[in-house]
């Protein structure tokens, strides 16, 4: 049982942990002995769970909006993909908080909340945060040849591509993550001496072949499932604020317009306005990809420093640090899948439209 809790704490923070699965027995954990630790990994739980409480309300309400504005477009249909990934992501980061909180770990449930986690919270968070990676890159790629090739596009992306492409996107995510994870760890019963019962629990599989394929799935969700779409989203982006502005200077060119800031609001001057509208949804895009790049690089910089420095892994010299930091990055990466509600928001007008819309409905049928 002691053996077992051991192990899977090594995978708490974060299940992606460079070495050998079979550390336990030659590298003991270090004691941690900053008395500030637990509680600041307590603390990040809560304020998970405060995201959480936007990031799911938020996410369902995008997919609604969006199946009410109509599936017609293959952008609506991406975006609500994005909410589906997002849900997900947003949910299971959020058990993986819970099962960190005392007050939980205290109950009476039969299974090991710190073993069990691992697996359900930290392997199926970072497998659908992956999934948003791939989903926003798609989105991405999609809003450029829109700009790019504005008379093709309806021939290049049609709904059926979009939908195979985003059901391959998830698939591949999906089993490649649950082939790895269910190898490498089994789920067993075992007997909990303090509560005088049988309950479920996590075991590694101490095998070379599960050492080589954990080896593999890490370099592969690090660079594939990653730092791939991240680069894709960061080339399509600048490739699409490139484009949006030669459109708009041509489009003011054509008008024999000239952009006076002191004249934005002119209401006889649609070609300014016109500029305006899409110099801010160029300046959206590009923040929102920058965002995910930064969330990229973090990610990529945690993974090398775990394969470079000696001692940053979970139970050794800097386990504390390693594990807080890959807590922080699960914060960061949730407050990634919930903020699109509020991007949303900001910059669509049909999208304010339909929820107010919406809104109306729910009050007149309350009333």
């Amino acid at each position: 049982m002691e053996n077992s809790t051991s192990d899977c704490e090594s995978f708490m923070a974060n299940s992606s942990v460079v070495g050998n699965l079979s550390f336990e027995t030659s590298s003991p954990e270090v004691t941690i002995r900053d008395n500030d630790f637990p509680l600041m990994m307590e603390c990040i739980s809560y304020v998970m769970i405060c995201v959480a409480l936007f990031g799911l309300p938020g996410n369902i309400l995008t997919i609604i909006i969006y199946v009410k504005i109509g599936l017609s477009e293959s952008i609506n249909i991406s975006t609500c993909a994005l909410g589906v990934s997002d849900i997900l992501a947003v949910s299971f980061i959020t058990w993986n908080a819970i099962c960190f909180i005392p007050a939980f770990l205290q109950l009476d449930v039969r299974f090991i909340p710190s073993e069990i986690v691992v697996f359900t919270g930290g392997a199926t968070s970072e497998m659908f945060g992956a999934t948003t990676a791939w989903v926003t890159a798609y989105i991405s790629c999609e809003r450029c040849l829109c700009v790019v090739f504005p008379l093709k596009i309806r021939h290049i992306i049609t709904r059926q591509r979009s939908v195979l492409i985003i059901i391959t996107i998830f698939t591949i995510n999906i089993v490649s993550s649950l082939t790895t994870y269910l190898t490498v760890y089994n789920f067993v019963v075992t007997y909990d001496v303090e509560k005088n019962k049988t309950v479920l629990g996590l075991k590694l599989t101490n095998s070379s072949e599960a050492d080589a394929l954990y080896n593999f799935n890490f370099v592969f969700s690090s660079v594939f499932m990653n730092l791939l779409p991240l680069a894709f989203i960061l080339v399509f982006s600048i490739t699409l604020v490139i484009h949006m502005k030669r459109n708009a200077l041509w489009r003011l060119q054509a008008a024999n317009e000239t952009v006076n800031p002191t004249n934005i609001n002119s209401s006889d001057n649609r070609a300014q306005r016109k500029y305006m509208a899409d110099m801010r949804v160029s300046k959206t895009v590009l923040t929102v990809s920058v965002a995910s790049c930064i969330l990229g690089f973090l990610y990529a910089v945690r993974s090398l420093m775990a394969a470079v420095v000696p001692g940053f892994q979970p139970m050794q010299t800097y386990g504390a640090e390693y594990k807080l930091s890959s807590r922080l990055l699960l914060l960061v990466s949730e407050i990634n899948s919930s903020m699109n509600f509020a991007i949303y928001y900001k910059m669509g007008s049909k999208f304010r439209g339909t929820l107010r819309h919406l809104l109306r409905l729910k009050e007149s049928g309350n009333t």
